[in-house]
């Protein structure tokens, strides 16, 4: 059995936020490979550009409450407990 049949042997018995994890995690290796590759230069560029482009169109100006903005922002997903 390879690797790729034993995962998907594995995620098929766990549960759908188990699954979700795996996901992110997974997500996470190959961002981190893609930071590695580049030497990080340029995604540290594309967040420059995005947070500059936030700050110059006062972004969050009209958020008056962070954590109910938070909430707000997160009730569509599942939150762990």
């Amino acid at each position: 059995m390879t690797t790729t049949e034993r995962i998907y042997q594995h995620l098929q018995a766990m549960p759908l936020n188990l699954q979700d994890e795996v996901l992110n995690f997974i997500e996470f290796l190959q961002y981190k490979k893609e930071v590695s590759a580049s030497g990080g230069n340029q995604k540290t560029q594309k967040l420059q550009q995005i947070m500059q482009k936030i700050a110059d169109n006062d972004g969050f100006a009209k958020i008056t409450d962070p954590e109910q903005w938070q909430v707000q922002q997160r009730k569509d997903r599942l939150q762990p407990r």
